[in-house]
């Protein structure tokens, strides 16, 4: 079986918001981790660190969002999660 992989750089400046612009946002916040918020319609919201490289590996293509994008969706995951840790 030949597997053939290629890598790729981008020079991104810290922090450095992105999205693929379905139930993902990230902010890269250093050159081994970044903050992965997922949430939307149907789905567990979660908010994990995770290697930041992850955004750049996804099958849907990574699109640099605005800070203020990427804290709504922060704070709306997090209002869902609070909310079932009530219950």
């Amino acid at each position: 079986m030949k597997i053939e992989t290629t890598k790729t750089s981008k020079e991104i400046e810290l922090p450095y918001y992105c999205t693929d612009n379905i139930c993902h946002v990230f902010k890269i916040f250093s050159k081994e981790h970044c903050i992965c918020v997922t949430h939307g319609v149907g789905i567990e919201s979660r908010i994990n660190i995770v290697h930041s490289g992850m955004p750049f590996e996804l099958q849907s293509p990574e699109t640099q969002c605005t800070k203020e994008v990427f804290q709504k969706m922060y704070d709306e995951a997090l209002a869902e999660i609070n909310e079932a840790l009530e219950l």
